[in-house]
């Protein structure tokens, strides 16, 4: 083998090697530990907030993930940005390139501007999230999104627990003992849910009249085993296609949708708890 040869299979196994580090060298997990007072930008891969981890910024957004490959973020720990004045931020600034990504709550987040997707995220909480203006708002290009809660979103008398600006949700699933509560608690203006599945509470707890699912946005299909409430007003302002619903009887407040449901069931537990 000559020099020249030689040096072209030693340089094309180099770039090969090279090649075949570029998704690790793209990717670079963090683990934040100890409390941090400045905002942290992703590096791509996953960030993990463990349980004595704490991000707490003055000013703008605590964590920011903008155009890399974020597949996950982990909050066992505390995310905070102020939550009124000039500096007012999100907790969570998030626009990944990632194909599939997540953010799993089960510690705390409280801002002004919460967790705001501009990308498709599945989003699980167990814990408590609070904005005071929206908890979790799905910006355009976040279509596909979905969330999952257990936990508390909202709980005060902020605008929306959950604000759909993408166009399509996959889901939303409120399980047994999560609340998602606000002044709207989730507000649809003109997208669509495809699944909206609820066996805890969702329900308006601002002073001035208010529905639980606000907008003038669709749910495709909307499965009822816990209550839907609105503040003095229907519960549901949006289209409902598709309802499976056990509210009614046991706790005498029917539940109350603005226009006629396409397909109803009515779910039948016991001769006084059944759908209304």
């Amino acid at each position: 083998m000559t020099f020249q040869q030689t040096f072209k299979t030693s340089l094309f196994a180099g770039t090969a090697a090279l090649l075949a580090l570029a998704p690790a060298l793209a990717r670079a997990d963090q683990t934040i530990s100890s409390a941090q007072t400045s905002a942290l930008t992703a590096t791509g891969g996953n960030l993990a907030i463990t349980g004595t981890g704490s991000i707490a910024v003055s000013s703008g957004a605590a964590v920011i993930v903008s155009g890399v490959n974020e597949t996950g973020i982990s909050n066992a720990g505390s995310i905070s940005a102020a939550t009124s004045g000039s500096g007012a931020g999100a907790a969570i600034s998030f626009s990944s390139t990632a194909s599939s990504a997540s953010i799993d709550n089960s510690g705390t987040l409280v801002s002004k501007n919460g967790i705001q997707a501009y990308s498709p995220v599945a989003i699980t909480n167990s814990g408590s999230m609070v904005g005071t203006d929206r908890t979790i708002t799905f910006q355009t290009g976040s279509a596909g999104s979905s969330v999952s809660n257990s936990g508390t979103i909202g709980v005060s008398q902020n605008y929306a627990a959950i604000s759909n600006q993408a166009g399509t949700l996959t889901s939303v699933t409120n399980s047994l003992g999560g609340r998602i509560a606000a002044f709207i608690p989730i507000e649809n203006g003109s997208g669509t849910i495809q699944t909206l599945t609820n066996y805890g509470q969702i329900y308006s707890i601002h002073f001035a009249n208010a529905s639980a699912i606000g907008g003038g946005g669709t749910i495709t299909n909307l499965i009822n085993y816990g209550t839907i409430v609105g503040h003095n007003t229907t519960a549901i302002a949006n289209t409902v296609v598709n309802l499976t619903n056990a509210q009614g009887a046991a706790t005498a407040t029917p539940l109350s949708i603005a226009a006629q449901v396409t397909n109803y069931t009515e779910v039948l537990l016991s001769p006084t708890n059944y759908g209304q």
